[in-house]
């Protein structure tokens, strides 16, 4: 197991230092239910992903550091979670990426205590990664909330978690209505996505999560255990996204998920072993290994005999052993898990973000930790990392640059993305591009393009909607 390595907080605020009792004592979030019962719940981050859809743009850059809207991804699960009124939560991060987590938690003024957990092996998966921190939960704990990195949202926690009790759920997964919007006009090159959309069951007459199965984990076939028809009708649904943020009772995440029976096998976060909080029969193992980690326990729990803790406030709860999704569509809910998803972002935030972030230092107009030249001009919804260097004669406009980006003299950048510490020669233009590499050659024009390498361009290369990359210089 882990050691917890650090504790962060924001310097200005009168926090006790790691270890100490008091920190102790206030490692719950403590959320107040409609009868006035205090009920305590803990968060997690997973942020030690490796971004296995964005291959293209993660060579060089952690994807929980990939910036959207000039801010590291992870900033938006962390804010979210603050501002839902978590005072704490467990963060696990690359074992590299540790210090980078608490400077950039600092630096943007978070308030919200973290709790950090590195963990080295890459793509652990979503229970794995849950049982390799399995000594930081705590054992009154009523309910975990377990949030992915990537999760762009200014959903209120508080009301999903009332929910969840009130329905006297065993398990709530957040869902919105997939936005079609965000996978048209995205730059590079044009392909067909293999990656289909997520599949959401619901039963008809109780409106219980009946299972999911994530976008990308099926080819052409879906196989679900035979008792889903035992349900009675269901629905299928191609319209909804799992948001990857999930509700889990307390009881069953230490019973079941931390449990020593699901340490046996390595590749269990496909599966749970369905022999735990049965009522009259055992199930089959599913014939396919596409089930998201969290799908295979809505199936078992819609049919276990545990009795929930408020299962009297909600006639289809069947005892609080229920499944449900929270569908959440009022605001903004997206997962920049795919390049088209990150893009969309990057050029939809900017505008809402003094909105969706309201004490993010970053903002529209705000460049006071770059520098500008006197006659650099900046227009439109543009952000700026700080430390980002603008020449004379350079103009950028509806566009995000990340951390430390110069951009030389005669650059014109437009409706584009620049990743951390990218530098431009002179005369370089940009339009409604991701660049992730330093663009070493002047006078480039490049246009709806994704540009991770610069090893094939030249002085005044034209590239127009195509993809570069560093894998595609290598041979097998």
């Amino acid at each position: 197991m882990p050691s917890e390595i650090t504790t962060v907080s924001a310097p200005d605020t009168n926090v006790p230092h790691a270890g100490s009792t008091e920190v102790d004592s206030c490692r719950r979030f403590k959320i107040r239910h409609n009868m006035g019962a205090i009920k305590s719940a803990q968060a997690v981050v997973l942020a030690a992903g490796s971004g296995s859809r964005m291959t293209t743009l993660v060579n060089n850059t952690p994807k929980c550091f990939l910036p959207i809207a000039s801010i590291p991804m992870l900033y938006y699960p962390l804010y979210m979670l603050q501002s839902s009124g978590f005072e704490e939560c467990i963060v696990v991060v690359d074992s590299s990426q540790v210090s980078a987590v608490s400077d950039m938690a600092q630096e943007l003024g978070l308030t919200i205590k973290l709790r950090l957990f590195s963990d080295s092996e890459e793509d652990r998966g979503t229970l794995d990664s849950l049982r390799h921190i399995a000594d930081a939960f705590e054992e009154d704990v009523e309910d975990m909330l377990i949030v992915s990195s990537d999760l762009v949202s200014d959903i209120n926690m508080e009301d999903m978690l009332l929910t969840h009790r009130y329905q006297g759920a065993a398990l709530t997964v957040l869902t919105t209505r997939l936005n079609k919007e965000a996978f048209t006009d995205v730059p590079g090159l044009k392909s067909r996505s293999n990656i289909g959309p997520d599949l959401v069951l619901e039963s008809v007459t109780e409106k219980r999560l009946v299972g999911s199965v994530c976008g990308g984990d099926y080819d052409e076939h879906v196989t679900l255990p035979h008792h889903v028809t035992r349900l009675g009708a269901v629905t299928v649904a191609m319209d909804i996204v799992d948001a990857h943020a999930y509700v889990i009772s307390g009881k069953l995440f230490r019973e079941y998920i931390l449990s020593d029976k699901f340490h046996k096998n390595h590749n269990v976060d496909l599966y749970f072993v369905q022999d735990l909080y049965m009522a009259d029969f055992k199930y089959e193992r599913a014939v396919s290994s596409i089930l998201e980690p969290f799908a295979s326990l809505a199936l078992s729990r819609n049919r276990s005999a545990i009795q929930g803790r408020h299962s009297q406030c909600w006639p289809h709860s069947a005892g609080g052993r229920a499944c449900y999704a929270y569908m959440y569509t009022e605001g903004v809910c997206v997962r920049a898990n795919t390049i088209p998803a990150y893009w969309y972002l990057n050029t939809k935030i900017p505008a809402v973000l003094s909105v969706l972030c309201p004490e993010c230092p970053v903002r529209v107009g705000d460049y006071s930790t770059s520098e500008l030249q006197p006659k650099a001009v900046v227009k439109g919804n543009t952000l700026l990392g700080r430390g980002c260097r603008l020449s004379d004669r350079t103009t950028v406009a509806d566009s995000c640059l990340g951390r430390n980006c110069s951009v030389a003299p005669g650059c014109r950048v437009t409706n584009s993305v620049l990743l951390d510490d990218v530098a431009l020669e002179p005369g370089t233009i940009l339009d409604g591009s991701i660049v992730s590499c330093t663009i070493d050659k002047e006078k480039c024009t490049i246009k709806k393009s994704i540009v991770a390498s610069a090893r094939t361009l030249h002085a005044e290369s034209v590239v127009t909607g195509n993809t570069l990359e560093a894998t595609q210089f290598f041979s097998a």
